[in-house]
This record gives structure tokens, C-alpha cells and sequence, in this order.
């Protein structure tokens, strides 16, 4: 492939990755030529800094693609960049299409081609992208006589559902190194203390730097990949020094206290980080976990009236009420192409032609689960239901080799993340975001979920050689 493009633009010298990396600059570089056109001088000069950041950044990311998928953490809780219209875009959004073509590029440069790992988790995932690009097309007819959305909310709906998959394949392969995966793993972590400090800086009184007001840092698929991994590889991972996991154990504490104390109303915040540290210990020890469980939920019914009183405010009394109208309504809406689905983004412009508790309004589900069967149809639901399966099984499949330290920390707790994943999505979190609820910004958090998923088949893929190979493409 190298060869060809060399023979192609007759530059012998040049390798093809830097050619691309050359290609995204200029892509960039136009962008923010026509931002200075339309007048939008504050989204010029982001857009200008993150050409000069990426810039620099380029090479060392064109030379070693796990880099940037490294890089993708930090990025998460920056705030957005705001290239026109409403809201704004992730750097992990704008990030993301360049970093996986570069790694494409360089996995075609070598002799062998393109080798993909021959997993089971790859084929949900393929499905779910042709069921996404075939809602795209359904989308372009107008449902119920009313105009969907428009083009740049479907086309970044449909980005995010193909950038995430890719993202897992991409880590899965390239976090087979675990030295990358481990700094990937203390990045996260890092970044999470710092959320934590200036949390606690703002308790206290202080003025905060503020990084807990972007959407990025605060989205659910931040915190419950926070606790699964810093909960593993403190309790788990016995070859970590013990101020290390006394660290993890403080980024697990803190988390909680944070989720469960300054945010109990935020039920998407906490319930999925608990699922997922209750299912990390359950991997861990199947006995004890079981027996932890079986009493956690006999103190939870003696004093169901005290943790109701605790956790089912007002607010989330009301919460529930419009959630529940809004289902029955969207299933009205569905029954009109419950196999593809309408289309990504579209279905919120037919919403007023449904009364919801009498009005005739804007809404959309609150629920990942209504929003795949709106956009993606049944079809789409399916793969993503099958990718859960197939993730607990690639993980039970490598649990019993999985060796002690590092590597069975990281699949117990990233099966727990998985967990907390599903349950995110079905209480109002996004692991695909929604374009007209958390918008693309809400890509930063969510590609967190999908980068240690694909981690996870990679790490599974070194315990488990006999059932997972490779595949010439």
C-alpha cells in the first residue's frame, strides 16, 4: 500500500503516514479558514491552537498510533471547541477519524497487510455500522411528512456510531501491548485525581479551576471506568507497590464520595460506577462476591424505606414520571419502522407531532437503549445487545489464563466497566451520544468506554491464543 501511493504521487522519500498527517493538517488549516470567513474569531483561534497543538503532536502519534489513543483520556475533560453553530465539538471527535486512518495506514505500510484479530467481538460490531449507514439512508425520507433533522446533526450521529466501533478495533489491537495499556490505564487515573482535587478545592471553599463545569469530565462513562480501574488495580493487582494501590484504593474513595455525595440525584453517575465496582469484585471472587451481593440486597429491602428516602428525591420522582411518558410515546413513534429505525438524530423533529402528559414539544428519551431503536431500529439494538454478549464471553473465555498482577486486574475490572457501561446506557447516560441531548461533546466521555473495551479483547486475546487469531485482509 506504502508503494502504491509512493508510485502514485511519485514521492519515493516521503512515507504514506506522513502524507495523511499532512492531509489532516490541511483539512484542518481549511477549517479554520472558513471560520475566519463566517466571522466566528473566538472559534478561529481554538481552531488555530489546536492545528498548532496537533502539529506538534503529529509525529510522534504518526510514528506510534497507540500514543494518541493514550491521548484520548486527557482530551476527554477538555472543553469544547466551537467550530460553528450551536454547542461544540469534542477534541476526542475531531481527534478520533484522523488517529484511526493513521492507524489503518500504518497496519497496511507493513509487509503482511492488513491483519485484524480474528474475534467474535468484531462481528456485532460490523453488523451495527452497516445497520447505522442503512439508517442513514432510510433517514433521508421524510417520516411522517416533516423535515428530520438537519444533515450536520445525521452526519455527526452517524460519525459517532461508526467512530466508536473502530475505536474498539483499534485498541484491541494496539493495547496487545501492555506497556501502552498500563499508561493509558495511570492516565485515566491521573486525570481522575485532578477532577477529584478540584472537587475538593471547591468543597472547601476555594476557586476551583473548574474542569468538573465541562460536560466531558462529568459524563458517566468517566466515572465508572474510574472506579472500575483504579478499584481493580488496587484490590487486585498484588504486584503494584503499596502506595500505588493506596493511590488507587483514594481515586476509588474519593470517587464515591463525589458520585454518592455532591451528585446522589445524578443516578447515572453513581448506579453504574456501583454496578461496575460490584461486578469487578464478583470476577474476583465469585464466592465472596456472590455472598456480598446476597447481603448487600437483604440490608437494601430491611431499609428500603430509608434508601428510597435517600435516593428517590423529588427530582427523580418527576424524573421517572417524564421518562415513563416519554417511552410510551417514542414506542408510538417507533411502531412506524421498527426495523431500521429513522435515521441517527431524527426522530427528536417528529417528537411534537406526539403529545407527551398533554404537550406537543421537543423531547428525547433520556435512554441509550429508545435512542438506538429510533435511530438504528431493532437491527441496531440487536448488535449492540450481541457486542455485551460477546464481551462477557471473551472475557470468561480468558479468565482462567489470565495471569496474576496487571493483566487479571485490568480484565476484572474492565469486565465491571462493561457492566456499568450497559446499565449507564439504560438510566439516561450515552455510550453513543445523542446528538440533541449531550451532543458531540459528549463523544469525549463515551470514547472512554469504547478505547477499554477494545482493551479488553486485546488483553483477553493474549491469555486466550487457541480461540483468537489473526485474519489476512
Amino acid at each position: 500500500m506504502t508503494r502504491y501511493l509512493s508510485r502514485l504521487f511519485e514521492l519515493e522519500g516521503l512515507p504514506a503516514r506522513l502524507m495523511v498527517a499532512a492531509g489532516a493538517a490541511a483539512s484542518v488549516g481549511l477549517l479554520f479558514l472558513a471560520t475566519m470567513r463566517q466571522g466566528m474569531y473566538e472559534s478561529a483561534l481554538q481552531m488555530l491552537g489546536v492545528l498548532i497543538l496537533g502539529g506538534i503532536a503529529a509525529y510522534p502519534v504518526v510514528e506510534r498510533p497507540v500514543l494518541g489513543l493514550v491521548l484520548l483520556i486527557p482530551a476527554s475533560i477538555l472543553p469544547p471547541l466551537h467550530v460553528g453553530g450551536k454547542g461544540g465539538a469534542s477534541v476526542a471527535f475531531i481527534a478520533a477519524p484522523a488517529l484511526v486512518g493513521l492507524w489503518l495506514l500504518s497496519r497496511l505500510s507493513h509487509e503482511g497487510g492488513l491483519k485484524l484479530l480474528h474475534t467474535r467481538v468484531f462481528k456485532p460490531l460490523a453488523w451495527f455500522a452497516l445497520a447505522s449507514i442503512i439508517a442513514f439512508g432510510v433517514g433521508q425520507y421524510r417520516w411522517f411528512g416533516v423535515a428530520g433533522a438537519s444533515l450536520d446533526a445525521r452526519i455527526g450521529g452517524l460519525a459517532m456510531f461508526l467512530l466508536s466501533p473502530a475505536i474498539l478495533v483499534m485498541a484491541a489491537h494496539e493495547f496487545r501491548n501492555t506497556v501502552w495499556l498500563k499508561r493509558a490505564v495511570w492516565a485515566l487515573m491521573f486525570v481522575g485525581a485532578i477532577l477529584l482535587v478540584s472537587a475538593g478545592l471547591g468543597v472547601l471553599g476555594f476557586r476551583s479551576v473548574g474542569l468538573l463545569q465541562t460536560k466531558g469530565g462529568m459524563g458517566s462513562m468517566f466515572w465508572t471506568w474510574l472506579l472500575a480501574m483504579s478499584f481493580s488495580q488496587g484490590v487486585i493487582n498484588n504486584r503494584l507497590p503499596a502506595r500505588a494501590r493506596l493511590f488507587c484504593l483514594a481515586i476509588t474513595a474519593g470517587t464515591l464520595a463525589l458520585t454518592m455525595g455532591s451528585w446522589l440525584e445524578w443516578a447515572s453517575g453513581w448506579a453504574p460506577g456501583c454496578v461496575a465496582l460490584g461486578v469487578t469484585f464478583l470476577a474476583f471472587r465469585p464466592r465472596a462476591g456472590l455472598v456480598l451481593g446476597i447481603l448487600g440486597g437483604l440490608v437494601l429491602v430491611a431499609n428500603a424505606t430509608v434508601a428510597r428516602d435517600l435516593a428517590y428525591t423529588p427530582d427523580q420522582a418527576y424524573s421517572t414520571k417524564t421518562r415513563a411518558a416519554a417511552a410510551q410515546t417514542l414506542l408510538e413513534i417507533a411502531k412506524q419502522n421498527p426495523i431500521t429505525g429513522f435515521g441517527p438524530a431524527n426522530y427528536y423533529h417528529y417528537t411534537p407531532l406526539f403529545p407527551i402528559l398533554g404537550w406537543y414539544v421537543h423531547f428525547n428519551s433520556h435512554n441509550n437503549y429508545f435512542d438506538l431503536i429510533l435511530q438504528t431500529g431493532l437491527c441496531g439494538l440487536f448488535c449492540i445487545g450481541w457486542l455485551w454478549f460477546e464481551l462477557g464471553r471473551t472475557y470468561w473465555r480468558a479468565r482462567p489464563h489470565s495471569r496474576r498482577g496487571f493483566e487479571r486486574a485490568f480484565l476484572c475490572g474492565a469486565i465491571g466497566g462493561v457492566a456499568g457501561t450497559a446499565v449507564a446506557g439504560g438510566l439516561g447516560d450515552w455510550f453513543l451520544p445523542f446528538v440533541y441531548n449531550v451532543g458531540i461533546f459528549g463523544f469525549g466521555s463515551s470514547i472512554l468506554a469504547w478505547i477499554f473495551m477494545g482493551a479488553l479483547v486485546g488483553v483477553a486475546s493474549l491469555q486466550d491464543r487457541p480461540t483468537i487469531q489473526s485474519v489476512d485482509l
